[in-house]
């Protein structure tokens, strides 16, 4: 006995699946979505980078403003010409520690590091816990002969800004690796608002 099927059964199975059609119809929709999302994505975690830099950089620089405040001069032999790179005695000194040349006697905290590598130096928002890196580094510059202002430093990169004078008692700034070296947010720098 052979059974017909009428055309009400086999509109029924044919709306039941998808066809091979429609399924690659909809992996092209939600490629063509994720192409337009990844890249809005990337924007703001490099945004959100540089946001966490600039309110770091200020935080280290009130910390040295603070610093200054209470012992009235910079930490050991600073010059005004070297870039420090915030690192190893010189961040332990902000973080209450008195071992950079007896330059914390108090042992004053002004400031806590949250982001550090794996030799326990502070790091940027693009630095990598596990390396031990520099150029994820924060550095600073310091008016050494106290006239409020920081020369501009001779050709040196990323590393010896500003490029012009600064008034300012102290610096502090980093690379945004996010950019390329002649954009103008290459150096996230506390003198640069």
């Amino acid at each position: 006995m052979m059974r017909m099927i009428t055309s009400s059964q086999a509109d029924k199975r044919s709306t039941a699946a998808f066809t091979v059609l429609e399924l690659l119809a909809v992996i092209a929709i939600i490629l063509a979505l994720a192409g337009l999302i990844l890249p809005a994505v990337s924007k703001a975690r490099t945004a959100a980078r540089k946001t966490a830099a600039r309110t770091e950089i200020k935080q280290i620089e009130t910390a040295w403003t603070h610093y200054f405040a209470e012992y009235q001069a910079w930490p050991g032999n600073v010059d005004g010409t070297t870039c420090y790179p915030i690192a190893k005695d010189m961040a332990n000194l902000l973080e209450g520690s008195n071992v950079w040349n007896n330059a914390n006697p108090k042992r004053i905290s002004f400031m806590h590091f949250t982001r550090i590598n794996a030799v326990s130096n502070p790091i940027s928002p693009w630095g990598n816990r596990q390396g031990a890196s520099t150029d994820d580094s924060y550095f600073c510059r310091f008016d050494a002969d106290y006239d409020n202002t920081i020369p501009a430093a001779p050709a040196g990169g990323p590393t010896n800004p500003p490029p012009g004078d600064v008034h300012r008692s102290v610096i502090v700034w980093t690379v945004n690796q996010d950019a390329r070296t002649n954009d103008a947010d290459y150096i996230i720098g506390s003198w640069k608002e």
